[in-house]
């Protein structure tokens, strides 16, 4: 009655086949990895590690390694910084990058601080990460709690620091980084203007794209 259907079953445990896979996620869909789960959609990729950020995965391609393909990084857990002008890493903005390849990060924060506290950023080279001064561009942009307009700072190279000490409710930083020798780079932060409210970081979520 349905001569085809032994070819037809074949063909269709074939092709489901395709979407059975422990390596990185080749379909759009949600695939689990140690425990970790990963929404491919159109070669982006999401981690989330259920509060606690904790690269790399074991066994899971860095997306990071091919160009134009996103890298969402999330959820930032609460982080405070209390009467210090100090820089400390915030947990969870941690990247790899390769000597020669080109990075456009873009981190999106929300927080609280005092009028005058405000927050303090840099990024940071660990690891054996470099990058020439004009290889390293940063742009802090926000807007403070019960106002309309814009502040921040923006900073050229590695380790050097950028911030306002406006109480920003949700902040906006754009970097581009050109490495000239791999390792980790890691955004740390701090209070602009030492004070004894916190500045707290409640979430947030941080992209990167390689661009060469």
């Amino acid at each position: 009655m349905f001569p085809n259907l032994p070819y037809i079953w074949s063909a269709l445990q074939t092709w489901l086949a395709g979407f059975t896979s422990s390596g990185p996620d080749t379909h759009n869909g949600t695939v689990a990895l140690n425990g970790v789960t990963t929404i491919g959609t159109n070669g982006s990729v999401l981690f989330t590690t259920g509060g606690t950020f904790t690269p790399p995965i074991s066994g899971f391609t860095n997306p990071l390694g091919a160009i134009g393909v996103p890298a969402i990084y999330l959820p930032i857990p609460n982080q405070s910084w209390t009467s210090t002008t100090t820089t400390t890493p915030v947990t969870g903005l941690s990247f790899s990058v390769v000597s020669g390849q080109a990075y456009m990060i873009k981190i999106n924060l929300v927080g609280t601080s005092a009028s005058t506290g405000g927050f303090r950023f840099q990024f940071t080279g660990l690891g054996g990460a470099t990058a020439a001064s004009s290889g390293m561009q940063a742009n802090l942009s926000g807007f403070p709690s019960g106002s309309s307009s814009i502040a921040g700072g923006g900073v050229t190279g590695l380790g050097n620091t950028f911030g306002t000490a406006n109480n920003l409710a949700t902040m906006t930083i754009d970097a581009y980084v050109l490495a000239t020798g791999s390792g980790t780079i890691t955004l740390y932060a701090a209070q602009e203007t030492s004070n004894s409210t916190a500045s707290t970081i409640y979430n947030g979520a941080m992209t990167i794209i390689r661009v060469q």
